[in-house]
């Protein structure tokens, strides 16, 4: 019965899988470019490269700003091949996007950055993804890769933030909003923003997940990784997850009944739950869980 129950489980995360990335891939044709980037040069090594020749390659930087005074919310879809994507606190109502890229002169002839800035009904939203001219799925990457770093004010509330990276992390600070969704291959998702329903889906990778909210929905999926997610103290809240393969550890600092805890399938909430606080839906192939207050 395990087995079979494991097999299932394991054909559902392969199916959303495939799914999340040909989503990622055709995300990558929908910007268009609005603003010229001003070239400088970005000496700074990248973490996930640091063991490559680095010969006959050269930096571009890509500086994009703006204001968003007399916009009360804010949503943001970013797109990153082989770099991390990083969305950083800032001050006033200013935002700043800078694309830090490295690669040969054969990469940078393919390789392009599109921005899109847009408002309407009191909605500002940017639009930043390295792309390549002969493919829109990231597939070919040959020695190029690139960090966006994103400045965005705490003052803001944020709708729909999509951060999505392929061989990269994808790190967002302490905001506010609506919705985020997060993915990436081959890197790790650490979140603390605070949103109403957040969506976390890596392969290969860990996920870390702080939120200062006591209500809301966290879905995290992944392959070869573990979740870790953090909750305000005392707050109520409750948890499925799905394993297809047996959890080595599922950790909870506080205390949880249990009603299903078979290995593969663990189904819990705390004392107190009425169904008005955090709802945490997590799904792995192979990997641990652990749950902490703070």
């Amino acid at each position: 019965m395990r087995s079979n129950e494991g097999s299932l489980l394991a054909l559902g995360a392969i199916a959303l899988f495939v799914i999340i990335v040909l989503l990622i891939g055709s995300v990558f044709l929908c910007a268009a470019i609005t603003h010229i980037p001003k070239i400088g040069n970005y000496v700074d090594s990248h973490p996930a490269y640091y063991e490559m020749d680095n010969s006959g390659l050269i930096q571009r930087d890509y500086y994009y700003n703006g204001s968003l005074a007399g916009f009360d919310t804010i949503e943001l879809d970013v797109h990153n091949m082989n770099g991390n994507v990083i969305v950083k606190e800032g001050d006033a109502d200013e935002y700043e996007i800078e694309v830090h890229a490295k690669g040969t002169e054969k990469d940078f002839a393919n390789k392009y950055v599109e921005f899109v800035e847009s408002g309407a009904a009191g909605t500002k939203t940017l639009k930043v993804a390295v792309k390549d001219h002969r493919w829109d799925d990231g597939r070919n990457f040959d020695r190029f890769y690139s960090d966006i770093i994103i400045t965005l004010p705490k003052n803001k509330h944020y709708g729909d933030m999509q951060l999505n990276t392929v061989n990269g992390n994808v790190d967002v600070c302490d905001l506010s909003g609506d919705h985020l969704l997060m993915t990436a291959v081959n890197g790790k998702l650490t979140s603390s923003f605070n949103a109403d329903n957040s969506e976390l889906v890596n392969v290969n990778g860990n996920i870390y997940v702080t939120t200062s909210k006591t209500t809301g929905k966290i879905t995290a999926t992944t392959v070869n990784g573990n979740i870790n997610m953090n909750v305000p103290e005392n707050s109520e809240f409750k948890i499925e997850a799905h394993s297809a393969s047996p959890v080595d550890k599922i950790s909870v600092s506080v205390p949880v009944k249990t009603s299903k805890n078979n290995g593969f399938t663990f189904i819990g909430e705390t004392e107190n739950y009425n169904g008005n606080g955090i709802v945490m839906n997590f799904n792995l192939v192979n990997g641990n869980i652990e749950i902490d207050s703070i």
